[in-house]
């Protein structure tokens, strides 16, 4: 699709670039996995261009915008603030680099319609970061943040290759399906050759945050299968990706770090067939139910009688069910990495408490509280990220006993 846009750029150098703020890991963070909110929407993805400078693109979904018509206009407009600021790491104060651009849009009113465009900001190679992006609807004086991790520490992780269509728009997404053809484009134009491992793995869903004996599974390195491609000055020819798993584009076959990408089940990450309605209710149900379920003929109606006998009637089962698997597909939107959102240990929790009340992120660590900041009775879950050479959001469940009675009591709420 052809998009047509009319943007008034204004860029702003941050006057206040090394001044002292808040810093960011005590700031309750917990709107970043609000998904139902009316703040302004956008999508980004980073790309690193040279060992000095990266570039941020942006898709802005102009839908959620305000137009209004100033006095003596005859054409509503949008007016939109695109602002980043570059940190050292989410414990640090200091701002290292700031810049805006605003936008005044008038073409795409009443359009369901994108803005794509892209800022080069200041990132030196050997050297990790955070960004924090804020958008802002400027008619409704309403702002999102949203916030990523910049790994320059090498040339071979995701962010030196950026995935592009055949007219050369980026790709927002490392989730692929079954229509997405995409090229790759990789910093260093001199390489030749893109080796790729494929991965068709079956990943066994989270535990309870209870279960003690429970360890991070490892991870076999060794792939299903490989091939390769070639690199023209920098770019792959067209790819379309058809089989289901995830690939692992490497530059060097001696490291690790590359570009992965993902092929979950077609239509993912909506929740539609019998097979993807019955799976996340195994955190509701016993070992002996879930057995039933799976060995039923007819996977579709033991789902609709699970909610309806707990639910007590159609019309409270229908809600119920809508509210579960709208907490499924959210999951699968927020915290999939090498395998769909809702199976990770962040999935388990948002499913059943919901999303938190607050939330604190660290470069290696994240809390999620369900109640009040420093209440006894509150819940707090902490979680930590591991280092994975797929993914840049992996997290494990700090799990203990003490969340047993809580367990059981949220998943007694959805029961009955």
């Amino acid at each position: 699709m052809k998009i047509k846009f009319y943007i008034f750029f204004s860029l702003i150098l941050y006057l206040f670039v090394g001044c002292s703020t808040t810093q960011i890991s005590n700031q309750n963070l917990y709107y970043i996995y609000e998904t139902k909110s009316n703040l302004p929407t956008a999508q980004y993805i980073v790309f690193h261009k040279s060992d000095t400078c990266s570039t941020l693109y942006y898709k802005i979904n102009t839908s959620g915008f305000l137009y209004t018509k100033p006095a003596g206009k005859d054409k509503f407009f949008a007016n939109i603030k695109l602002k980043y600021e570059l940190f050292e790491s989410f414990e640090s104060k200091q701002i290292i680099d700031s810049n805006s651009v605003q936008i005044k849009d008038s073409t795409n009113y009443k359009l369901d319609s994108v803005i794509l465009d892209s800022l080069n900001f200041k990132a030196i190679y050997n050297k990790n970061y955070l960004l924090k992006i804020t958008l802002t609807d400027i008619n409704k004086k309403i702002s999102a943040n949203t916030f990523i991790n910049i790994s320059k520490g090498n040339y071979f992780n995701r962010q030196n290759f950026i995935l592009k269509t055949d007219d050369d728009s980026p790709l927002f997404s490392y989730n692929i399906n079954e229509y997405t053809k995409f090229k790759i484009v990789y910093k260093d134009t001199a390489n030749k050759k893109l080796y790729v491992n494929y991965y068709n793995r079956t990943f066994p869903i989270a535990l309870p945050p209870f279960a003690l004996s429970f360890e991070p599974p490892h991870f076999v390195y060794k792939a299903d299968s490989t091939f390769i491609i070639d690199l023209n000055k920098g770019k792959t020819n067209i790819i379309n990706l058809k089989k289901q798993g995830f690939y692992h584009f490497r530059t060097d076959t001696t490291v690790r770090y590359g570009l992965t990408l993902f092929r979950f089940y077609d239509g993912f990450p909506q929740i539609k067939t019998p097979k993807h309605l019955l799976e996340p209710l195994r955190y509701l149900t016993t070992q002996r139910e879930y057995d039933k379920f799976i060995s039923s003929r007819n996977k579709k109606l033991a789902v609709d009688n699970f909610w309806i006998e707990n639910s007590g009637n159609p019309d409270r089962a229908t809600k119920m069910i809508k509210r579960f698997y709208n907490r499924v597909q959210d999951a699968n939107i927020l915290f999939s990495s090498y395998l769909e959102g809702w199976k990770t240990d962040k999935g388990i929790i948002y499913i059943i408490y919901g999303p938190p009340n607050v939330v604190y992120k660290a470069s290696n660590t994240e809390t999620w509280i369900y109640g009040v900041a420093g209440n006894m009775r509150s819940i707090n879950f902490d979680f930590i990220k591991i280092d994975n050479p797929f993914v840049d959001n992996d997290y494990f469940l700090n799990r203990v006993p003490a969340f047993k009675d809580s367990w059981y009591k949220a998943v007694e709420i959805w029961r009955r």
